[in-house]
Order: C-alpha cells, then structure tokens, then sequence
C-alpha cells in the first residue's frame, strides 16, 4: 500500500512552505509554514481516506470552486488532503525519505531543509529566515504563482523585523518559548 501512496503522492503530491506576512498599524513580520497537500476531485474523496487512514495524521478539507478561482484555476470543487502541523510533517519526511524518484524530489529535498531549519527554530534568527527564502523559490516554482511574492519583497521586511531588534537573543528566546507552547509532541 505504502509504495502505490509514494507513486501517488509522486503525481499529485505538492511541498509548500506559505509565508504569512503579519501587518498591523505600525510594522510587518513573517511567519514561515512548510506543509503539504494533495488535491483531487470530490469523486475520489476516498483515496485521500485511505492515505489519511494508512499515515494516521493529517486533515481531509473541502476547497469549493471559488478557492480555486482565486488563484486563478479553473476547476471545480476539490478535497484537500493536507499537513501543517511541524510534527506531522516530520513524520512525513521518514516516510518518504529515499522514496521518491521524480522530479518532485529536488522539491522535497528542498522543503524538508526548509522543514529542519524551522523545526530547530532557525527562522527565527534573520540568517535562518534568509535562507529559508532563498530555499523556498525552488519548491515546487512557487514563483510561477499569481500572487508570488519574492525574495526581494520579503527581505525588507526582514529588514525591518531586525530593525525593530526582532532577531535580538531576548526576543528569539521569547519567540521560541512561544512557537513550543503552540507545538505538540508525538
């Protein structure tokens, strides 16, 4: 079974990492979440059943035709089968280590460092989050999207998060204390 869901997940499989900008009156700042999806027709709900049932962890979400429009698709409402918890991803990742053989490979590779560096709390530091921003525009050619937003754009927010002493060792503690609050162990 686990071998047809890698073949699946080979085909319709897709690594992201969605960057948040968070704004209020007065600055901007990023937060970073690697996830991973798999979207197919209402009709064949059960498959993504099946790959949540076999990995144990995950959600199954109806996205209407109008999600889709918005990003400039034209397809008709689909079940999302995704994961965007830290730990869930983790485990993701030792399932299908040494497992893919397509070209979505290089986009996992690049993903599950994205994946690391957030795990280990780099991107709360300003060198961590560069990179991950470098990293993020060869997963899966975020940059073909219709509303990408590039290294150049977030870097001045970053900027302005280091500006503000958002990278300062008391604020990383801070930060970090918070991100494991918000994290559950498995």
């Amino acid at each position: 079974m686990i071998d047809w869901i890698i073949g699946f997940i080979e085909g319709e499989g897709c690594f992201n990492i969605t960057i948040q900008e968070i704004k209020n009156k007065k600055s901007r700042s990023l937060q970073i979440h690697p996830n991973f999806q798999i979207s197919i027709g209402e009709q064949d709900k059960h498959i993504l059943e099946l790959i949540k049932s076999e990995f144990g962890f995950g959600n199954i979400n109806l996205m209407p035709k109008k999600y889709w429009t918005i990003y400039g698709f034209d397809a008709q409402n689909q079940y999302q089968y995704k994961i965007n918890n830290i730990n869930d991803c983790l485990l993701l990742t030792k399932i299908l280590d040494d497992q893919l053989i397509s070209s979505k490979k290089q986009s996992y590779i690049k993903w599950k460092q994205i994946l690391l560096f957030v795990s280990n709390y780099e991107h709360l530091n300003k060198k961590g989050i560069l990179n991950i921003l470098q990293l993020r525009d060869n997963v899966n050619n975020v940059s073909k999207r219709k509303n990408y937003k590039d290294y150049d754009y977030y870097s001045i927010i970053v900027d302005e998060m280091d500006s503000r002493g958002l990278f300062s060792e008391k604020q990383i503690l801070s930060r970090k204390s918070t991100s494991k609050k918000h994290r559950c162990t498995k």
